[in-house]
């Protein structure tokens, strides 16, 4: 299905958002948070959070936010766009692997292999199934490389989490642990590894 591009007047200025852009939006008296999708802005109902309600868009009373307002309101955004997207939850995907201290030595290639195959083969399930969902990033970082999993989606952005115990454990410093970044910059990231290995 194509995506749609919305129109959003802030001041005297027109700017462009994506389907599944999250917004705050005007809802009466009220400010309340929502996504785009399909010409309304999608948002749960405060007395029943299974319920999604469906609202026309108006572009001068919706604003756009960025990464760190969703990281910020993570829970709420991811499960408001799970139930409006039809998204479920894997946890059996999830990367789970811990640093590696001094005291595994004696095993610390094999564990790390053990942690390398689950990303690695969890990473091509997800790519032949055409999901961005639980694949990994890597970042070029130091000597070598950040290594995160998408562990999320929120229309246009998706959570990574940084993955431990799989070598030198770099982590990006303006990501840290866990971050929120733009779908479409993990998209390219993981479009130019799959060009690499293709």
């Amino acid at each position: 299905m194509e995506k749609t591009n919305y129109k959003i007047i802030i001041g005297g200025y027109c700017v462009k958002a994506e389907e599944g852009t999250p917004v705050v939006f005007k809802n009466g008296v009220w400010m309340d948070l929502g996504i785009l999708k399909e010409g309304k802005i999608i948002y749960l109902n405060k007395a029943d959070q299974e319920a999604v309600l469906n609202r026309p868009f108006h572009p001068m009373g919706c604003f756009p936010v960025g990464e760190s307002y969703v990281e910020g309101m993570w829970d709420y955004f991811s499960t408001l766009w799970q139930i409006s997207a039809g998204i479920k939850k894997e946890p059996e995907k999830l990367y789970k692997g811990k640093s590696l201290l001094e005291a595994d030595l004696a095993v610390w290639d094999n564990k790390e292999k053990e942690n390398r195959d689950f990303l690695e083969n969890i990473d091509q399930v997800q790519k032949e199934a055409g999901e961005i969902c639980y694949r990994y990033l890597d970042f070029s970082y130091a000597d070598g490389k950040a290594i995160y999993q998408v562990t999320g989606i929120c229309g246009t952005m998706v959570k990574i989490v940084c993955c431990r115990g799989l070598g030198d454990d770099w982590e990006i410093p303006e990501y840290g642990d866990e971050a929120v970044i733009l779908l479409s910059q993990a998209l390219q990231i993981v479009g130019g590894r799959d060009k690499i290995t293709d």
